[in-house]
């Protein structure tokens, strides 16, 4: 073995891992769909009037495994996989747990953390296969929603962050894994307007003034307010939520071959 063997060849072109997260009803799915030949996978019933590849609503977290491994044999069909959501996943493996230890009623009754150590457990196997659709040569895409964490501020104030809807034990698992993180989110600003002689009110209203404007964006940037992230040189810090666009500019030639 010598040095050339162990070395990566810059010109090999890898799938991209996409976690995907926000507010609920922003078009994170319907964004998905404009990736390569795209096949979802539901844990939850949110893709009705989305005409795209799916398979059936996944109820138990054993018939999510089965999906995850069967669209293995799908390669020259399919080229990305959308997993919807991951917070659903979660809710399924954390059903699976508790049907199967009835003692308990919720994960955190367990002693000793054992609860969450078996959710943490079930991310993992999840994991293990979509790294095995990856090594394939598989895109993937992870959706989940948004909720605000409290951040502990050494150096100050305590403030909230913007991060993907998971289980503290689960959502490092994903979150360090994939390339891009991208946050989805309505961007607008509270501005007031005179409403006649006396009445002063709020409006909903775009960077540049214009009134009842609301832009959906996603971003890429992580700040104290968002989790967030992209490994890619070639994206800027905050694009329009425009599925097309998006992927055109993040795969040049290889976009919407499908």
């Amino acid at each position: 073995m010598n040095l050339t063997d162990i070395l990566e060849s810059t010109d090999v072109v890898k799938p991209f891992r996409m976690l995907l997260y926000g507010v609920a009803g922003i078009g994170k799915s319907t964004f998905a769909t404009h990736a390569p030949a795209p096949v979802f996978i539901q844990t939850e019933d949110g893709l009705v009037g989305i005409n795209v590849p799916k398979t059936k609503l996944c109820v138990t977290f054993q018939q999510l495994l089965q999906c995850l491994s069967l669209i293995r044999q799908a390669k020259g069909q399919f080229k990305t996989v959308v997993l919807d959501s991951l917070d659903w996943m979660e809710e399924l493996a954390a059903k699976e747990i508790l049907e199967k230890n009835k003692a308990y009623s919720d994960l955190s009754k367990f002693p000793y953390g054992q609860g969450y150590a078996a959710l943490k457990s079930k991310a993992l196997e999840v994991m293990q296969l979509l790294k095995a659709l990856y090594y394939d040569g598989f895109n993937i895409i992870l959706i989940a929603h948004s909720k605000p964490e409290k951040v502990v501020n050494p150096d100050g104030t305590d403030y909230d962050q913007h991060s993907p809807r998971l289980n503290k034990h689960v959502n490092p698992i994903f979150k360090e894994w994939v390339d891009i993180i991208g946050f989805c989110n309505f961007s607008f600003s509270v501005r007031e307007r005179q409403d006649g002689m006396t009445k002063t009110v709020k409006v909903i209203a775009d960077k540049d003034g214009a009134s009842n404007a609301c832009v959906r964006t996603i971003t890429l940037t992580g700040s104290p307010s968002i989790v967030a992230k992209c490994r890619y040189t070639n994206m800027p810090d905050v694009l329009p939520l425009n599925g097309q666009a998006f992927f055109s500019r993040l795969l040049g030639d290889q976009t919407n071959d499908k």
